[in-house]
């Protein structure tokens, strides 16, 4: 990823560019602020905190949703934590899904992976993938990986690399269902965007460039979210089918 694209994924984010190379990122940077479930989950979503082991690490987020078959689990970007996803999680769960969202720790791929397994562990036998920004980018590499039985990923304004995470990478490899979401003015990220579906191999990849410059899950608040969330719905019940 060239420097353009770093440089506007920490503008888009409100963070720094410091990071591991490892793919590993800084708990202080990637998860800044501790959120406690009643900070940004109302009492009427009826989520339930869980916590859950990723490299020896134990990771928090919310569950939304206690029954049916499919799990979504929802990944942050950089510089925030699980509370952008929560609105579109309570959607989830009213769609009859399960939904977890969390704080990344310091292992994002694992921390995404770990997330699937807490669902499978909640009944669920099908897993989704989402991520927004960096989460897009960790989301498609725990897709990738050989053991990973997810059903589908979908990736927000997700950068091609960033901080060791290779998202270019991860989908060359990938045959299951794949959307890519980026704003058309969101910098690099459509480049990107596009980048990753020119290699994807999955006869079942889609890729939505749409209006504006809103990144991450700001595309499910903002001028085109009516449309992000009926492209994300369709994606979900498509690959379930």
């Amino acid at each position: 990823m060239t420097a353009l694209v770093l440089t506007a994924l920490v503008a888009a984010c409100g963070g720094s560019s410091a990071g591991s190379p490892s793919g590993a990122a800084n708990p202080a940077t990637a998860s800044p602020t501790a959120v406690h479930l009643e900070d940004c989950v109302p009492a009427s979503a009826h989520a339930r905190p869980v916590s859950f082991t990723a490299v020896g690490e134990e990771v928090h987020g919310a569950e939304f949703g206690s029954s049916g078959s499919v799990g979504v689990v929802v990944a942050h970007e950089y510089m925030s934590n699980l509370c952008g996803w929560v609105d579109y999680a309570q959607h989830l769960r009213d769609l009859g899904y399960r939904a977890l969202a969390f704080d990344f720790g310091a292992h994002l791929v694992a921390d995404v992976s770990a997330a699937a397994g807490e669902l499978r562990r909640e009944g669920a036998t099908a897993i989704v993938l989402m991520g927004a920004s960096m989460g897009g980018t960790a989301s498609l590499m725990a897709a990738a990986s050989p053991s990973s039985g997810v059903t589908a990923v979908a990736a927000l304004s997700a950068p091609s690399s960033f901080m060791g995470l290779d998202g270019a990478g991860a989908s060359s490899t990938l045959s299951i269902p794949v959307l890519y979401i980026a704003a058309k003015d969101n910098g690099e990220f459509p480049v990107d965007a596009r980048a990753m579906y020119s290699v994807c191999p999955s006869a079942h990849k889609q890729i939505q460039i749409l209006d504006g410059s809103d990144h991450g899950t700001a595309l499910l608040r903002g001028d085109v979210a009516t449309q992000t969330r009926s492209l994300l719905d369709a994606f979900v019940a498509a690959s379930i089918a």
